[in-house]
């Protein structure tokens, strides 16, 4: 069994989670192509229950949910991965100044 199956059969959480975030952030990418205009003002179809043109609905002004749904994944993304970014910049730079002062033993 290699060592990625064995990962997987111990740790299936966290396989569910990176499909998970894989899905979201595929849809994000593909926005333009699977998910309508999001500020698309459309007063006829106002708070419409979901259908198969609009699949979760419309708000109070006709704009669709999905599409606005599909294209705010983009924003969370982005934020999130940023501020993992910058904890992980901001972190390594505490350890080395830590390493450097303290000395590496701690002691």
């Amino acid at each position: 069994m290699s060592g990625l199956a064995q990962f997987g059969r111990r740790h299936p959480t966290i396989v569910i989670g990176a499909v998970l975030l894989a899905l979201v952030a595929a849809a994000a990418l593909a926005a333009p192509w699977i998910a309508g205009d999001p500020v698309a003002l459309m007063p006829v179809d106002r708070l419409q229950s979901p259908s198969a043109a609009h699949w979760l609905g419309t708000d109070f002004l006709g704009r669709d949910i999905y599409a606005r749904v599909v294209y705010g994944a983009r924003v969370s993304l982005i934020v999130g991965l940023s501020v993992a970014a910058m904890s992980i910049v901001i972190g390594l730079a505490i350890g080395l100044a830590a390493g450097y002062w303290r000395g590496w033993t701690g002691w």
